[in-house]
């Protein structure tokens, strides 16, 4: 469905990405201290989600490229480089020295934990103050958009 170049269109377009991102921000800003001093990007948290959610806490590499969608394999490498670094996952060669796989740290855990945490509280919060039927537009809206980029 075409709409009309319209100055109006894509002002409400611009305007609706930019209060996404105040959104984010607003989501994710007054970490806990432990998980501010880590100086975790939003994609090193990416990582370690996956990870979480990955069966045993363990992915091979390509494995979490793949989970990662918008992280390549160089840039994965370089991430799971500096979450080593910090402790927070462990890299391991396979038996066919091949296959690395990166596994998530009891650091990593606690990290994901109380991030997990501070997000719901901050969802919660945010999902007190719409209605449901709001929600269900804000969300169509944002899939039909995802879907668009994930068909390019």
């Amino acid at each position: 469905m075409k709409k009309e170049n319209n100055r109006q269109h894509y002002q409400g377009f611009e305007k609706m990405f930019l209060e996404l991102n105040r959104i984010f921000d607003y989501i994710y800003s007054d970490l806990p201290p432990m998980i501010e001093k880590e100086e975790l990007t939003q994609k090193h948290i990416c990582v370690l989600e996956a990870l979480a959610k990955a069966k045993n806490t363990r992915l091979r590499m390509g494995e979490l490229v793949q989970e990662v969608k918008d992280i390549d394999a160089s840039l994965m490498c370089r991430i799971v480089e500096r979450l080593n670094v910090k402790e927070l996952v462990n890299r391991e060669r396979g038996h066919d020295r091949r296959k690395l796989f990166v596994t998530l740290t009891s650091q990593g855990h606690k990290i994901i934990k109380l991030k997990t945490n501070h997000r719901n509280a901050k969802y919660q919060e945010l999902l007190d103050f719409i209605d449901d039927a709001e929600l269900k537009i804000v969300q169509k809206v944002v899939e039909t958009v995802a879907d668009y980029i994930d068909r390019k």
